[in-house]
Parts: structure tokens; C-alpha cells; sequence
């Protein structure tokens, strides 16, 4: 997850800065920079179809812990990427295998977990493409 509270001070240090290059605009800056933050803010994973496992991966990850939810958002990082809720990772290994291969060890029935598991994650993807659809087209005030 993004450290908001590091990223306010990264940009309070470079908000300084701005008076130098008079194409920035300070002010318009931080109201960008404060919408940003709010959209952080408001988008609750818990709240979400999924959510619960991607916080919980994103949590695993940070931990270099390979369960099966860092491996849900090792699958669903392209869009988490794009929502902003995720540096860009590389996976040099197969996370799709590795996730059944952790199913296969805790499931009775490793292949209906896995398309569970898969057809969980496409909702949340497409619950997180709604919401930044209907962002786009109101943006805040």
C-alpha cells in the first residue's frame, strides 16, 4: 500500500521547490496532490469483492511472504499498478502454478479453489475499474 503520510512529506519537501519553475504552479499542485491523497483515502479494499485477500497479500508481499493471497496480487498487479495501490513488481516465476501449487496443499479440491480464487480477483479488478471509471467522470471539486 501507498505510505500516504511519506508522500505528503515528499512533497511538502519538493512544494519549495516550485517557485523556482514558474511553468509549476504551486497551488495547483497541491490541490492535485490532495485529490490524489483523497482517492488513497477512499478507496477502502475491505469494501471491495476480494479486497480482503488483496490486503492481505499486499500485507504477505511486504513481508516476502508467498501465500495465497500475495499471489492474487502478484496476478492482479498490472491493475493494481494502474489504481495506484502498488509499485510495479516483477515475478521471474509462474504465480499462477505456484497459487495452485499452495491450493493443491490446503484444498480438497485445489482446481474449483483456484477458479474460485480466479473468478474472486475479476471482480475485484472490475470492481476497481468501475471505480476509478466513475471517478474519471466526476471528478472532485
Amino acid at each position: 500500500m501507498v505510505d500516504l503520510d511519506h508522500l505528503n512529506g515528499l512533497f511538502c519537501e519538493v512544494k519549495s521547490d516550485c517557485i523556482r519553475y514558474p511553468a509549476v504552479d504551486a497551488e495547483d499542485l497541491q490541490k492535485r496532490f490532495t485529490q490524489l491523497i483523497g482517492t488513497f483515502n477512499s478507496m477502502n479494499l475491505q469494501q471491495l469483492p476480494g479486497g480482503d485477500y488483496i490486503a492481505s497479500g499486499l500485507q504477505d508481499l511486504r513481508r516476502n511472504q508467498v501465500t495465497v493471497e500475495s499471489c492474487l496480487v502478484k496476478i492482479a498487479s498490472p491493475q493494481l499498478v494502474r489504481a495506484g495501490l502498488l509499485a510495479k513488481i516483477d515475478s521471474a516465476i509462474d504465480t499462477e502454478l505456484v497459487l495452485y501449487h499452495l491450493l493443491q496443499k490446503r484444498e480438497s479440491n485445489p482446481y474449483s479453489a483456484y477458479c474460485a480464487f480466479l473468478r474472486t480477483l475479476c471482480s475485484f479488478e472490475q470492481a476497481i475499474l468501475r471505480d476509478q471509471t466513475h471517478q474519471i467522470q466526476s471528478p472532485a471539486a
